[in-house]
């Protein structure tokens, strides 16, 4: 049985910088350990798939097995936010309200909006411009990109966010 051949230490450069320029094509960070790690495997699939890597069509195929991969984990990610941190989610529990419904909408009371975003521009920056986001319709993974935050920190943020959001629809 043949052994199978061990990617040089220059091999595992070209791979890794073909990661990199796809996570940037993709908008995703390049140093999530989730997105690389799908996309190792993706390349160690095609890898052990289509022998040898100094073939000319490796390179293409293997690109588009990691972006195929990146997009997967993405796409996972996406909805794995939305469905922890989704704003359709109710205010309290028993509560029919959601925090959608809280956020004001394009023609309403003027008092009301102007008591809102009072309200929004004492929260910390972070919180605020997410607000701003998320009032202006963006997605989570819009908001998260145009922000620059990890997923984390991108959970943490809604979190605080909703509890600030709790604490004034109590007020």
């Amino acid at each position: 049985m043949k052994r199978p051949r061990h990617l040089s230490s220059l091999e595992c450069l070209w791979v890794e910088e073909a990661i990199r320029q796809l996570c940037d094509f993709h908008s995703v960070s390049a140093r999530d350990e989730d997105y690389c790690s799908a996309a190792w495997v993706a390349f160690l699939t095609a890898f052990c798939q289509f022998q040898p890597i100094s073939s000319p069509d490796f390179w293409p195929y293997a690109y588009e097995q990691i972006g195929s991969a990146l997009l997967a984990e993405k796409r996972a990610r996406h909805q794995r936010l939305y469905g922890l941190l989704s704003l359709d989610a109710p205010l309290a529990p028993g509560c029919r309200e959601t925090f959608l419904e809280r956020l004001p909408t394009r023609q309403g009371d003027f008092a009301n909006r102007v008591c809102f975003w009072d309200f929004l521009s004492r929260l910390p920056q972070d919180l605020f411009r997410l607000a701003v986001r998320l009032v202006n319709r963006d997605s989570l993974e819009e908001a998260r990109s145009a922000l620059g935050l990890s997923d984390q920190e991108l959970c943490h943020a809604v979190n605080q966010l909703q509890d600030a959001l709790t604490h004034y629809s109590a007020a």
